[in-house]
């Protein structure tokens, strides 16, 4: 049965049961006004000085209980009466009086009063049966009408079953019930979507991913197995020379798993350890080590008079740092310097390269993205150091920047939210 045929049901019932109350307490009242004019023909009867046949029977017994006298002798047999009362015999209305020792009785026929009554009753149970039939249909209406929107709404979850998470419950009224709950259906519905396309992209990134480090990984392992044959083979020239590329590409790797690993700890959410960090000595130290790193570079430095404390994980910044410092010292021209530059605002590290195009630097902080595809693989970064940048840098809440044009450089910023 259906919630609608329910409350019709319901509906029905309830009104049917107040008429049943209706036609009860009616059909009392109608017969108590009734009887009570009829009560008063009798007691103006009985009272008269000399009794008016008319319609009513009237009997009269002396003291000794003889019948004295009648007219209309069809009033049937009853008992015991008390002076005053009416009382009904039978189809009459009787009341009694006593005169003297002997008793005077006066009855009428009530026959008009329970035939009215009854008229009535039949009446309004006919009007009763025809309030509930149009009570029904109103109602039907009515519920019908009120319920068009939880009809949508489950023709709206039928759809989204189906597939089509972009689907809405139509608000038709917001004040009301059903607008609240279809207001509050469409803000889970979207939070629902937006989880879905989360983890969508983020499986679409998982395969990617998976197939973009199976693809890095391929090419040093290709380089090892091919030196180690020819090295089995005797077929090498210069063994040390060997020996050394064989060594290269698995450094090479070691990086390209170290890097992974970062990433699959950052993806994993985990929490950083925070304390207070001076960026002007992690800013110092990574510069150093870079000029340690790159003698032939020139890397220059830029301070702020005072302290740049903020909130950070000291080692995941010393890795921001070195990142962006090994990104600007090995896709640049030799011998083309450096400049780090730190304010309370963040630091910037800027380098006179080639540059890059807007399409490229939308997407340089993407994982194994290389701008430039003609270095290959043999600049020896793995391609995920700027994504690595990108990660840390937002697990502290703040943002990371790339102004670039061809031919005029690029400079990495990263943006400090206080």
């Amino acid at each position: 049965m259906t919630l609608r045929l329910r409350l019709v049901i319901v509906l029905v019932a309830l009104v049917a049961a107040g008429l049943f109350g209706t036609w009860l307490v009616g059909s009392k009242v109608m017969e108590d006004y009734l009887l009570g004019q009829l009560d008063a023909r009798l007691d103006r009867a009985v009272s008269a000085p000399r009794p008016f046949p008319l319609r009513d029977t009237m009997v009269l017994r002396d003291a000794s209980g003889v019948l004295a006298g009648t007219a209309l002798p069809d009033l049937p047999a009853y008992g015991t009466l008390t002076p005053g009362e009416h009382v009904s015999v039978g189809s009459h209305r009787v009341v009694m009086r006593r005169i003297g020792d002997a008793e005077f009785v006066v009855a009428a026929d009530r026959s008009d009063v329970d035939r009215a009554v009854d008229d009535l009753r039949v009446a309004f149970l006919l009007i009763s049966l025809g309030a509930l039939a149009l009570v029904g249909m109103a109602g039907y209406v009515l519920v019908r009408s009120s319920t068009r929107a939880l009809e949508e709404v489950e023709r709206v979850a039928g759809e989204i079953a189906a597939g089509d998470l972009s689907r809405r419950v139509p608000v038709r009224q917001p004040g009301s019930e059903v607008g609240r709950l279809a207001a509050a259906l469409n803000t889970m519905l979207g939070q629902i979507e937006q989880a879905f396309a989360v983890r969508v992209s983020s499986e679409n990134r998982m395969r990617q991913f998976a197939a973009d480090a199976s693809h890095e990984l391929r090419t040093p392992l290709t380089s090892i197995r091919g030196y180690a044959e020819l090295y089995r083979q005797g077929a090498a020239t210069d063994p040390a020379e060997v020996l050394r590329r064989i060594e290269d590409q698995a450094a090479r790797m070691g990086l390209l798993v170290d890097d992974l690993l970062e990433l699959a700890r950052l993806d994993a959410a985990q929490p950083l350890t925070l304390t207070d960090v001076d960026l002007v000595v992690l800013v110092t130290d990574a510069v150093h080590e870079a000029r340690v790193r790159a003698p032939e570079r020139t890397v220059s430095l830029s301070l702020p008079g005072g302290p740049v404390l903020v909130r950070g994980d000291d080692g995941k910044l010393r890795q921001v740092l070195t990142n962006l410092l090994d990104n600007a010292v090995t896709h640049t021209p030799a011998g083309s310097p450096v400049e780090v530059r730190l304010s309370a605002d963040g630091v910037e590290v800027a380098d006179h390269g080639p540059g890059m195009t807007a399409e490229q630097a939308e997407r340089v902080f993407e994982r194994f993205y290389r701008a430039d595809s003609a270095r290959g693989r043999d600049s020896g970064g793995t391609g995920l150091g700027l994504a690595i940048v990108a990660a840390l840098v937002a697990a502290h809440g703040w943002r990371v920047e790339v102004d670039t044009a061809p031919g005029e450089g690029a400079v990495f910023r990263v943006v400090i939210t206080h």
